[in-house]
């Protein structure tokens, strides 16, 4: 077994698999979607929810977290109470079911 065999998946790993698996679905499904880049850039907003998902004239805020063990910030917290203030969804998404529910697909996963 090689050394990168053993390593142990980062939490980024982890989530980034996930995000490649929920873009890949919304590629696959003609779905219009925004990835929010995050770190240190000039005009983003600390706690931005990972990805917009545009469907049938509705965008939806997709936070991604590692399955069971991912906490969302205290900023993601307060982004989440104005995006749904505002009356846009948002959803936390710590597998791929969970964006075929919130997005009401019509699919088996």
């Amino acid at each position: 077994m090689t050394t990168s065999e053993s390593k142990q998946p980062t939490k980024r790993d982890r989530e980034s698999a996930l995000q490649r698996a929920v873009k890949s679905l919304l590629r696959q499904l003609g779905i219009h979607y925004y990835v929010n880049t995050q770190g240190p850039i000039w005009g983003n907003v600390r706690g931005r929810p990972d990805m917009e998902v545009i469907y049938r004239g509705q965008t939806y805020y997709l936070e991604l977290k590692r399955y069971r063990e991912g906490k969302m910030s205290r900023y993601q917290e307060q982004e989440r109470r104005k995006i749904e203030a505002a009356g846009a969804p948002y959803v936390v998404v710590r597998e791929i079911k969970d964006v075929v529910e919130a997005l009401g697909l019509n699919i088996l996963i």
